[in-house]
């Protein structure tokens, strides 16, 4: 199981010193850790992802678990 990154809505909101990657849980999107990437995004290279098939990633090829989201 390979996801393309292309495939994957990212939302950088500062590229500035070291990346920071924010993922949310289960049920949820970027959207509910934008107020904190605009915290940090004065100290971080923010990047707020959505996982395939939450917010605006489209849905895997089949239906994943959790250890295929933790891969």
């Amino acid at each position: 199981m390979k996801i393309a990154p292309s495939s994957l809505f990212v939302q950088t909101l500062s590229t500035d010193r070291f990346p920071l990657f924010l993922l949310h849980g289960w049920g949820q999107s970027s959207q509910d850790f934008k107020p904190l990437g605009n915290l940090l995004s004065s100290h971080a290279g923010v990047r707020l992802v959505d996982l395939p098939g939450f917010g605006s990633s489209p849905p895997p090829d089949r239906v994943y678990s959790s250890f295929d989201y933790a891969k």
